[in-house]
């Protein structure tokens, strides 16, 4: 979820660790449903790590990773899942915010 695989941070050919098998599934079968995006919300609500992120039909997006102010607007990354990246507004917290999704510095697959 937090595009490690996309960074070359997993090796899938060597050694033990735990959790090594939902991780080796997930990337063999092709079924990451839920992946880091960063977005841009406007200033005036800077997100918690941890918050959950929802639609406007109050169904669960995903979680704020982190959040951070920036040129008068608010950059936040977030695993949200697959079907999120349609959004162009979601609520945190009871607040309805404007999103832009802003692409990755690295390419996901």
């Amino acid at each position: 979820m937090l595009n490690l695989d996309a960074l070359d941070f997993i090796s899938f050919k060597k050694g033990c660790y735990t959790g090594q098998e939902v991780v080796a599934r997930a990337h063999y079968l092709g079924t990451v449903k839920r992946r880091m995006h960063r977005l841009l919300l406007p200033q005036g609500y800077l997100p918690q790590p941890g918050e959950a992120i929802h639609n406007s039909d109050n169904k669960a997006l995903g979680t704020v990773v982190n959040a951070q102010i920036s040129e008068n607007q608010v950059e936040m990354l977030a695993v949200l899942s697959s079907s999120a990246i349609d959004c162009d507004q979601i609520i945190i917290n009871d607040q309805k915010l404007a999103v832009k999704f802003l692409p990755l510095p690295y390419q996901v697959d």
